[in-house]
């Protein structure tokens, strides 16, 4: 929740943004059905990137990294869980936006984060999956 203030604060304190942002409330319901989709779409990539990563089960350096002191994995399934809360809670933002137009800086703020949290994700699976195939 403190990462969606910060958020929400950077995007709404920046003047020029917040010009863009007023200039998007006319095609409110067009960026809503936008948000929307794009939460759902990134929750179905990070469905198929977690699938994945259980299909590595049997390498051995995919061994070493879940059975490792220091709970990576576990650490790596945390970042997937809050990744899809935030999705989930952009989805029904976004559905909200056509009746509260003022949540638009929200749903803006929701997308960045979620952005960050999907290239962290896909950065951490991509150099796994890099290590446990040589």
């Amino acid at each position: 929740m403190i990462a969606i203030g910060m958020t929400a604060y950077i995007v709404g304190s920046h003047t020029n943004v917040s010009v863009h942002i007023a200039k998007l409330h006319p095609q409110i319901t067009s960026a809503a059905g936008i948000l929307s989709s794009y939460s759902f779409t990134v929750a179905g990539f990070l469905a198929t990137i977690s699938t994945f990563l259980f299909t590595l089960g049997d390498k051995p350096f995919f061994k070493f990294f879940k059975n490792s002191k220091s709970s990576s994995f576990g650490t790596l399934m945390f970042i997937h869980l809050l990744t899809f809360v935030s999705l989930g809670i952009l989805f029904i933002v976004s559905l909200f936006l056509t009746a509260y137009p003022k949540m638009l800086t929200l749903a803006l703020s929701l997308t960045v984060l979620t952005l960050c949290q999907l290239f962290l994700i896909t950065t951490i699976s991509y150099k796994l999956t890099s290590r446990s195939n040589s």
